[in-house]
């Protein structure tokens, strides 16, 4: 009968790393949603681009050891251009320390809202008494931590514009 041998050192290192656990600094974005102070019949949140609109964002992250802080901004779809800049560090009221949550809300002014599409050229003024759609845009949100930063983005929402 021949017999099966394992090298002892091979043994050694299984023992070894069975009793070992990997930490990892890792950070990421658990979960993610935003709402707004206007919403179709449907419930679709909408940005209201002639009145002032409240975004309320919230989001949850991991390894609250490393979490430095945040940024928020809102950015248009098909432009891409950036508005409405806003820097929070990690001592802020709106993160809640105990649940790695964020919560904030994001108020934005009538016209400050970057639009789903590039500006047109001037045009005539035409009004234009019912609502309508008049672009697209996400907030952005850039969770800083000492591991990385993590960016995501929420929506798209859509900008209305004569709103009631």
């Amino acid at each position: 009968m021949k017999k099966r041998t394992v090298p002892l050192l091979l043994v050694g290192l299984i023992v070894a790393l069975t009793g070992c656990v990997v930490v990892s600094g890792g950070f990421r974005i658990i979960s993610a949603s935003a709402t707004t102070n206007f919403q179709s019949s449907s419930g679709e949140n909408f940005v209201c681009d002639n009145k002032q609109t409240v975004i309320s964002y919230t989001f949850t992250y991991s390894n609250d050891s490393t979490f430095l802080g945040w940024d928020s901004f809102l950015r248009g779809v098909a432009s891409g251009d950036v508005k409405g800049f806003v820097s929070f560090n990690a001592g802020d009221p709106g993160n809640n320390q105990a649940t790695n949550t964020v919560a904030v809300d994001y108020i934005v002014q009538p016209g400050a809202v970057p639009l789903g599409r590039p500006m047109s050229r001037p045009q005539a003024i035409v009004v234009v008494p019912n609502p309508s759609v008049v672009g697209r845009t996400y907030v952005v949100v850039r969770a800083r931590s000492a591991v990385g930063n993590k960016e995501f983005a929420i929506g798209p929402f859509r900008v209305v514009d004569n709103c009631p």
